[in-house]
């Protein structure tokens, strides 16, 4: 054979020896160069979802593609499809395959030590691609989230399990009869192992199933805060009952309240993050505190608050159901805490830190007592004197009823959450009066007048029932709505209580359904939903109180960093406010002058606005 070769390629020594001769058939590469580039871009795709997010949808789409291919006749279209452009395509490079094997053989030696530079250069760049790569590729970007406080610090527990305190996700409150329940522990769960976008996930989820859980969604953007900045925020505490619901029908009203609260508090932060209302952008954070029975423990949740706001200047003031919370307002204002009550305060704790958005308890009375003296000038009045705000509400319509010109024709006691065994009886009693009154005046709960006004309708037909603004809580009752129709109820704010009042529908309402019902599935009782009840109302208006005294602050020191006495002294300069639920002058008591109070009466086609007494807007 060498001789064979010697003599094709002649026999001078000085002659440079050929390389040997490529095959002249040769399996076409292009199939494995094919696979080969699909390898490297999904690859490449996949590594670039962690820095491009909107790569990671690419990488679905592509699977999703390859799963149409599992369909038999689709399968056949492409495979027919893809034949034809292979076979085109492998003619062109058949093509380029000869002209580059023509220079390959031409220029071989050039060749193979250009391919050994780049093998070398290629080895290289993989043994040395975990040195070199990570300080060339850019990173995702990733803010430092601090490790969390442990829950303990600022949280304990009641003998029954309950946990009371503060919390931002570490602990939650709102669990019971919660059908997002597990989904919020597992986000806590993530939280306190530094997962912060594994909580996400869960919160989420969370309120995919519940939307109208206002806790999740104060988690959800106090987390977005702390993503955007670890310190630099304006943080309110949110004093609200969300357990105790298997003690009483009292504990389960306020849980009822509470949820609304944080529902409201969650739509005025979201409100001003957005649209950087503070100077400079300053976000806002919301942490959410627990007390259970305020009676009970408004004083440990009051400490709670100072060791934390001690270790965190962020916190500024305090919000929520203050009304009734004397030992935490109390020890509060001992250390000068602005605090805004998004309910009626019905104590007789005076304090210099102590303000309200919603009209006194006296204030409601006389709105329903005049109400009451066009339909009667007798009434009949049930309330329960072992219950604080039943008590005060019925000594207060008494004062002013009498004060519009009415009698009383008779009064009798029961107790709250028993309305069966125990108002039957008592309301007999006080229709046997001579004369016998026309109305019935009830300081009671929404359980009560479930059960009062049909018992009314049917026992002592024509007779009316008539309450304060706790019976606005029947729109989450469990009984039929026809059990409170005909019912008039006095209440401290109303959705549509601007309508012919001001010009635009306050944008709270719009921001309400948008938070709460996104995805517009829910039909029927519209209230939590769409239609924030009276105590989400007041829970916005409350907030922004604080955050409007926090613009002023340090709109009047820009240099200065916001401190609870600067907003203090905020609420003291400026008196007026304007509020969804109407103006908001303050007295040198704290409670709100004049402010509107609206009469409502539940219907077969919802509830009817039909009176609004005090100043709105």
């Amino acid at each position: 054979m060498s001789n064979q070769y010697e003599d094709k390629q002649g026999s001078s020594s000085t002659q440079r020896s050929a390389p040997p001769p490529f095959p002249k058939k040769r399996q076409s590469l292009f199939p494995f160069i094919v696979v080969f580039l699909a390898i490297v871009v999904l690859v490449l795709i996949s590594i670039g979802a962690a820095y491009i997010p909107v790569l990671s949808s690419a990488v679905l789409i592509l699977f999703g593609l390859l799963g149409l291919l599992q369909i038999q006749s689709v399968a056949n279209w492409v495979e027919k499809a893809v034949g034809s452009f292979y076979n085109h395509l492998d003619k062109r490079w058949q093509d380029l395959a000869d002209r580059v094997e023509w220079h390959w053989r031409r220029h071989w030696g050039q060749r193979w030590i250009i391919a050994t530079l780049l093998l070398f250069v290629t080895a290289s760049g993989f043994v040395l691609h975990d040195l070199v790569l990570p300080r060339m590729l850019p990173r995702p970007i990733q803010h430092q989230v601090p490790m969390p406080t442990p829950a303990p610090v600022y949280t304990t527990r009641l003998p029954g399990g309950a946990a009371i305190g503060l919390s931002s996700g570490l602990v939650n409150f709102d669990t019971v009869n919660r059908i997002d329940g597990h989904l919020k522990n597992e986000a806590a769960q993530a939280l306190a192992a530094n997962d912060p976008k594994g909580a996400k996930g869960y919160w989420n989820l969370a309120m995919r199933e519940d939307e109208t859980d206002g806790e999740v969604c104060i988690y959800q953007e106090d987390q977005r805060v702390v993503d955007v900045s670890s310190s630099n925020y304006v943080t309110i505490v949110v004093v609200v009952t969300l357990t105790g619901r298997e003690k009483n029908a009292v504990d389960e009203n306020a849980i009822d309240v509470g949820r609304s609260i944080l529902q409201g508090a969650c739509v005025a932060q979201k409100e001003y993050n957005s649209q950087r209302k503070l100077p400079n952008g300053l976000p806002v954070r919301l942490q959410i505190a627990n007390v259970d029975e305020p009676a009970s423990n408004g004083g440990t949740v009051a400490r709670l608050i100072e060791q934390m706001a001690a270790s965190d200047p962020t916190i500024v003031g305090v919000m929520g159901q203050l009304g009734g919370a004397d030992d935490l307002v109390q020890e509060l204002n001992r250390v000068g805490m602005p605090m805004v009550s998004s309910t009626a305060l019905y104590s007789s704790v005076l304090t210099s830190s102590l303000y309200s958005v919603a009209p006194s308890l006296q204030r409601e009375a006389q709105v329903a007592a005049a109400a009451a003296i066009k339909l009667s000038p007798q009434v009949g009045l049930v309330y329960d004197p072992a219950n604080a705000y039943s008590a005060n509400l019925d000594i207060a319509f008494k004062n002013q009823f009498a004060a519009a010109g009415g009698t009383i024709a008779a009064e009798n006691t029961y107790t709250i959450g028993s309305a069966p065994d125990t108002l039957p009886a008592r309301v007999d009693s006080i229709m046997s009066s001579t004369p016998a009154p026309k109305l019935l005046f009830l300081s009671g709960y929404p359980q009560d007048a479930g059960f009062l006004v049909p018992y009314m309708r049917q026992r002592w037909p024509g007779v009316r029932v008539i309450g304060g603004d706790v019976l606005y809580q029947y729109v989450h009752s469990s009984d039929a709505r026809s059990n409170f129709e005909g019912l008039l109820f006095t209440a401290s704010a109303f959705h549509d209580e601007w309508q012919g009042r001001i010009a635009n529908k306050p944008e709270f309402l719009n921001e309400f359904a948008d938070n709460f019902d996104a995805q517009k599935q829910h039909s029927g009782n519209p209230f939590t939903y769409r239609v924030p009840d009276s105590d989400a109302i007041l829970a916005y208006d409350a907030a922004s109180v604080l955050l409007q005294a926090s613009n002023s602050a340090l709109t009047k020191q820009p240099k200065q960093s916001l401190t609870s006495k600067m907003v203090k002294q905020a609420l003291q300069d400026t008196p007026k406010f304007s509020g969804i639920s109407g103006s908001i002058t303050f007295g040198r008591d704290g409670e709100p002058q004049e402010k509107a109070v609206v009469v409502l009466q539940p219907g077969p086609g919802g509830i009817q606005l039909m009176d609004v007494q005090g100043r709105y807007p």
